[in-house]
């Protein structure tokens, strides 16, 4: 009787409305894990280094000279005006600066003017020697943001102006080989002098744009994953490790985790749009080439598609991608916006050779120059998104293919083969070298393949056989004698 009650009261739910919600309710509790995780990572203390001058220190730096090596140490000049930022850091207060640096000048000592957040920290006279300098303050970060930024303020010198066999133009502030802040560690703690738990301090508060965005991020990630029809366990086990990953990597590494908050965050949207593209064209492309396609089948391929698109385009915003290629690439389309369609590039080999440049990438995406403002950013979106259109050849023409053969397992096999396209090394190291024409001949090379590959042309238009043709032409040449012979009776 209940149950009947139950059937006319409420409204009926239909089974694709109710995985909608459960998805979103699944969704909504990645969230809150990640939120938790979050805050608890936030609890270690660290100490920040920032080694100026090695490898990874692009995340930090702003209006800072090319790294250099003197045989004993990597530095950077700085420029008049500069600035070191930790993005998410919420460093505990109180802290201390640490600062190793050389205020060289021929004929003064150098000025110096510290500022953190917009608050006077030090100024002070630097000598032309390597020294040692600790500040302590008590200055908190951005509540919001977490963020913490060091700007760096000098008097300056061209080199080329004292001495005027020395070439260097530039106009140098001071030389930094490394920075340090320590939070103030308590006598009650657990960890090492690295990074560490202080039970005798009050706990940190997390910055909420940090924690809402990466919260924001694996949700909607984790209803694309979803969404595409892949299984709840396997997705669920695998967002709780990446849940756990990303607290392990904010409470042990976290200016280089948290740099990257708010473009894994534009990541996270882009992919979910595309999967919704995805869902809607592969069916429909599946259709026009008479492939049969169930729901695990599309949902394998948009996951390869779209973590393909997400490795690359997100391991472009590593600051090696942020290279002079990426830059010529960049005005090279301006270029061609403008209707210049012909130039020439010097190639990097011994024998400096210039050639004609391919100017195709560019004439395909000049239409939407106009409404970008980035060119860059156009640049690696566009051809992560034509790799993935040639994963979707290569799976379709390996269906095709295999249709013929063996059509149970011709779905696996075009998965299999999608995969290899997708993740061989080489895939991603074009995207490092920054060949950008390259990947875009590549994929218009790989769909040109897979054109010709594929056997439904051959299937659609039959040639005749050779005694058919040879019949044809023996009728149409005893035609034409026939009717010469009337002409001449005539």
């Amino acid at each position: 009787m209940t149950a009947i009650r139950i059937a006319l009261f409420l409204p009926h739910v239909s089974p694709h409305r109710n995985k909608s919600l459960l998805i979103l309710r699944d969704a909504f509790v990645v969230a809150l894990f990640t939120l938790v995780a979050l805050a608890c990572a936030y609890q270690v203390r660290s100490r920040v280094v920032i080694d100026v001058g090695s490898a990874h220190d692009d995340f930090f730096l702003a209006r800072f000279f090319d790294a250099e090596d003197d045989h004993t140490q990597t530095y950077r000049w700085a420029q008049g005006q500069a600035r070191v930022e930790l993005m998410g850091q919420q460093l505990a207060t109180p802290w201390t600066l640490y600062m190793r640096l050389n205020g060289y000048r021929p004929n003064r000592l150098a000025q110096v003017q510290l500022d953190v957040n917009g608050t006077r920290l030090d100024q002070f006279q630097a000598e032309g020697i390597w020294d040692d300098y600790e500040i302590a303050a008590n200055i908190a970060n951005d509540v919001w943001s977490g963020n913490t930024t060091l700007d760096i303020s000098s008097d300056t010198f061209v080199p080329n102006r004292v001495d005027a066999k020395n070439p260097d133009t530039r106009r140098l502030g001071i030389a930094l080989d490394k920075i340090v802040w320590t939070p103030t560690r308590s006598a009650t703690f657990i960890g090492n002098d690295d990074a560490w738990l202080d039970l005798g301090q009050t706990p940190i508060v997390p910055p909420l744009a940090i924690v809402l965005s990466w919260a924001g991020a694996f949700a909607v990630l984790y209803a694309t994953a979803r969404g595409i029809g892949l299984d709840a366990r396997p997705v669920r086990l695998a967002f709780g490790i990446f849940i756990a990953l990303l607290a392990l990597g904010i409470a042990l590494a976290r200016p280089y985790v948290a740099t990257f908050t708010f473009q894994f965050l534009n990541l996270a949207l882009l992919l979910a749009v595309l999967a919704l593209a995805l869902m809607l064209l592969i069916p429909r492309l599946a259709a026009h080439f008479s492939i049969a396609m169930d729901a695990r089948a599309v949902a394998g391929l948009c996951a390869i598609m779209l973590v393909s698109i997400g490795l690359k385009w997100g391991g472009a915003w590593y600051p090696q991608f942020r290279s002079s290629d990426l830059t010529f690439h960049a005005h090279r389309l301006e270029f061609v916006a403008r209707g210049n369609l012909f130039f020439t590039s010097e190639l990097p080999d011994a024998a400096r050779r210039v050639v004609p440049y391919p100017p195709a990438l560019y004439v395909t995406l000049a239409p939407l120059a106009p409404w970008v403002t980035d060119d860059e950013a156009l640049l690696l979106i566009a051809n992560a998104i034509f790799d993935a259109v040639a994963i979707a050849g290569i799976y379709f023409a390996a269906r095709k293919i295999s249709s013929l053969h063996s059509p149970i397992s011709g779905s696996t096999f075009a998965l299999f083969v999608a995969f290899l396209v997708a993740f061989n090394p080489v895939a991603f190291w074009i995207y490092s070298w920054g060949n950008h024409t390259n990947i875009f001949g590549q994929v218009a090379a790989t769909l040109l393949f897979c054109i010709l590959l594929s056997p439904s042309r051959t299937e659609r238009t039959p040639l005749r056989s050779p005694p058919h043709i040879l019949e044809r032409c023996g009728e149409r040449s005893l035609l034409v004698s026939e009717r010469c012979g009337e002409r001449s009776l005539l």
